[in-house]
């Protein structure tokens, strides 16, 4: 692993306490974790959903065996995982995680494997970079955890393409309120809960903090992409003790995690030799023994986890009960930060009261204390979404932050909605700027907001309302062209309202329209497309071949084919094959793949690739699937006996 002359010289002048002391000197002028004071702590913690139990899906569940087994998987990229349920306990406040799809009923987590590594996954993306700019809850949240759930369970690989890879500046310049100074990470959630969030690569990051992203198609793609109500995990810290099973198990899951700290506090030190051998995969690397104040507000993301790893959390250069174990973290400060990127954490770091001789001497903070201690998870809203009723409007104003815009839905005849929510970013922030954030001259922007969970709630409402408050005087505010989309009939409803104009004050205004989700009269047309690979790419080996597919419609199945020859058929999201290419002839063939929907109606994506594998002994294989040797060149489930 390699790491740049000056960062070490760097660390090996500044004695144990080096890596993160004086990080303003390398160039890492902000940080970007919200303070919380301790009401809104408490009112977050009163509030919030939980999770206190996590069952495998089939990720989990196939780790699980393969560590109960002998097995290790150490490199991955695991097909089929199915979507994702929430359930209500009635007798509490908590809320469980479940895998629709798992046969999995039990809670394993006696079971799980001593070492899982998410970023491994071809869902989580490349290590990035925030510059100079309290960015970190943006990256945290949707750079790393947002785009890899969304290529989790989509099937997307983040580490070839960014594509399907969420940007931060989106998060950012949206709610930091035109100020670099940082952001609330429950405002993050919120977004993608209501928002979702555009990718990288229509929105690239650099040090504009200000600029809103204007591009109308942005905000409707941005939408495909919206999150669950993020819920909190607790167990990192239970006073004098822990109980990670239920973050580990998320990890183990394929899920990664963010969590609050302050890292210009952190003590850190260098992995020394284990004493008993058990594990000096990570000797020389960085990782962090405790935390000993409140400097330097940082969001980070937990990757994985190691519970053989030995950090000599009390620097006595041995051995002592509690030194075990750490989880692997992202940050968002370049490669040339820790160990490429990332950097490990001692679980008793964690701790208020250390299980380590000697580590409650001395001064010292539960490491992720800024959020009491949670770890955050959040998961989109189903696999390959999209939106079935869109709000669309016009608004023309020079100071984005004198505005507050919500939409809401009630039964028709009511004068106001039964139910209402406020667009994150339209709720008097954004500074005394336009949208675009370069001065506050009137400009005019258009929103797409989506409207699907009014439309499919069983209250059956059928009057949608926009509401835009304005509260400054003399910088008056334009509306205009406020509209429905309905996607499933592809028709778009008008509002009767005409253009208005208003000034320190507010326009109400509603369309009436009864949503069918089951009347049939247009569907979203079936489509797929093969994704992992471009028309005639060479390749050898084992491959795997990624299908997006989407209907309006169920998809029923999607079969691969290779020319003529049917190689396989998988019935469930992410669609995702697993060929061995040897079991072909050398050169370019079609590989097809047939998506259909539950009209029978099909429709096939093609790729020509190029065959190009050594020659080899002959040997029987099985047409089209792995057989016998396993080769650690590419991505796929490789499990070291």
């Amino acid at each position: 692993m390699k790491i740049s002359k000056s960062f070490l010289l760097f660390c090996l002048t500044s004695q144990m306490n080096f890596l993160f002391a004086n990080l303003t000197n390398q160039g890492f002028e902000h940080y970007g974790l919200y303070s919380f004071s301790e009401e809104e702590l408490q009112e977050i913690e009163k509030n919030a959903s939980k999770v206190d139990e996590v069952v495998p899906n089939k990720l989990g569940a196939t780790r699980i065996y393969g560590h109960e087994n002998g097995k290790q998987i150490y490199y991955e990229n695991f097909k089929d995982l199915g979507e994702f349920s929430y359930y209500q306990d009635s007798t509490s406040s908590s809320v469980s995680f479940l895998s629709s799809s798992s046969t999995i009923t039990s809670n394993l987590g006696a079971s799980l494997p001593s070492r899982v590594d998410n970023s491994l996954l071809p869902s989580f993306p490349p290590i990035g970079n925030q510059l100079n700019l309290g960015s970190c809850v943006g990256w945290a949240s949707t750079y790393y955890q947002a785009s890899h759930e969304l290529g989790l369970l989509n099937g997307f690989n983040n580490k070839t393409s960014n594509q399907y890879v969420l940007s931060p500046k989106w998060t950012y310049n949206l709610l930091n309120g035109g100020v670099n100074y940082g952001l609330n990470p429950y405002d993050a959630y919120n977004l993608l809960n209501v928002c979702g969030a555009v990718s990288i690569a229509s929105l690239p990051y650099d040090s504009n903090y200000l600029a809103w992203d204007l591009n109308f198609q942005d905000w409707i793609n941005a939408t495909k992409n919206r999150f669950l109500k993020a819920t909190l995990i607790s167990g990192l810290n239970l006073g004098n003790r822990q109980d990670l099973t239920a973050i580990k198990s998320a990890l183990n899951n394929g899920h990664v995690l963010t969590f609050g700290t302050y890292i210009n506090s952190w003590v850190t030190t260098k992995i020394k030799r284990d004493p008993r051998r058990i594990n000096n995969l990570y000797f020389n690397e960085y990782a962090v023994r405790y935390m000993n104040g409140q400097k330097g507000g940082h969001m980070m993301t937990i990757v994985g986890y190691d519970d053989t790893i030995w950090i000599d959390v009390n620097n006595s250069g041995k051995e002592d009960s509690g030194e075990r174990g750490a989880f692997k973290v992202a940050n968002s400060w370049g490669t040339g930060w820790g160990n490429q990127g990332y950097i490990w954490i001692s679980y008793d770091a964690f701790r208020s009261v250390s299980g380590v001789k000697n580590m409650n001497k001395i001064s010292r903070v539960p490491l992720a204390a800024p959020l009491n201690s949670a770890a955050i998870l959040a998961v989109p809203v189903k696999a390959n979404y999209t939106p079935s009723l869109l709000s669309t409007f016009t608004i023309d104003q020079g100071r984005r932050n004198q505005l507050k815009v919500s939409v809401g839905a009630s039964s028709s005849g009511t004068a106001q909605p039964q139910t209402s929510i406020t667009i994150p970013a339209l709720n008097y922030s954004g500074g005394p700027f336009d949208f675009a954030g370069t001065s506050n001259s009137t400009s005019s922007t258009k929103f797409a907001i989506d409207l699907t969970d009014f439309a499919q709630s069983a209250q059956n409402f059928s009057r949608y309302y926009l509401i835009c408050q304005d509260s400054t005087k003399n910088f008056a505010t334009t509306l205009s062209g406020y509209t429905l989309v309905d996607i499933q009939r592809n028709a778009t409803i008008p509002s009767s309202y005409d253009t208005t104009t208003f000034d320190n004050s507010y326009v109400a205004q509603y369309i009436d329209y009864t949503f069918l989700q089951s009347q049939g009269i247009y569907q979203q047309p079936t489509s797929a497309k093969i994704t992992s690979h471009s028309n005639n790419q060479k390749v050898q080996g084992k491959i795997q071949i990624n299908v997006h597919a989407s209907s309006g419609h169920d998809i029923q199945h999607v079969d691969l084919y290779y020319n003529d020859i049917f190689i396989e058929r998988d019935h469930e999201a992410p669609y995702q094959f697993y060929v061995n290419t040897t079991a072909f002839k050398n050169g370019k063939g079609l590989f097809h793949a047939i998506a259909t929907d539950s009209l029978n109606n099909k429709v096939t994506s093609s790729v020509s690739l190029d065959i190009r594998n050594p020659t080899r002994p002959n040997k029987t294989q099985k047409r089209g699937f792995y057989e016998e040797d396993i080769e650690v060149n590419i991505p796929y489930i490789l499990i070291e006996e």
